[in-house]
């Protein structure tokens, strides 16, 4: 009985590591002919993701528009505008999320409030730039190594 009992344990502690694996760390994901990674998702989520992009665009668009203008107030409302405060999304959608993609949007968001930090406290359109100019490494990085397929209904 012990034994079985040991079996069991095993089995199930594969099937909670697969699980884990598969929600925590790979996500949805496969393989496109492109060489990217593609992230398997529903319509709705698709949509919210998209939503998110053009929102990280608008709001470097007004960074870049504040930077030549030395506006540093503009800078932290948009900076802040796509912050770690912003980030909400459904349980479903992250568990579709691969690790890496999952660390690289936190980072990213993370990045604007340091940017935000930046504009308040130092001021320096350089160094504003340099760090805006970092974030868009994340950015061109996420598009290099992602895409988006929707699932087969």
């Amino acid at each position: 009985m012990q034994k079985l009992s040991w079996i069991l344990n095993i089995i199930l502690i594969i099937i909670i590591g697969a699980m884990i694996y598969m929600f925590l760390i790979k996500g949805s994901t496969l393989k496109s002919e492109d060489g990217r990674t593609a992230i398997i998702i529903n319509d709705a989520e698709r949509n919210m993701m998209l939503g998110d992009m053009r929102k990280f665009l608008e709001n470097v668009q007004i960074i870049t528009v504040a930077l030549g203008e030395n506006d540093m107030e503009a800078i932290v409302v948009a900076a802040e505008n796509v912050g770690l405060r912003d980030e909400n999304p459904p349980p479903s959608l992250i568990a579709k999320l691969p690790l890496e993609f999952k660390t690289m949007g936190m980072d990213t968001h993370k990045a604007f409030d340091e940017l935000a930090g930046l504009a308040k406290t130092d001021g320096d359109i350089q160094t504003v730039a340099s760090a805006l100019g970092n974030i868009l490494i994340n950015c061109t990085t996420c598009h290099a190594a992602y895409k988006i397929m929707l699932e087969e209904e």
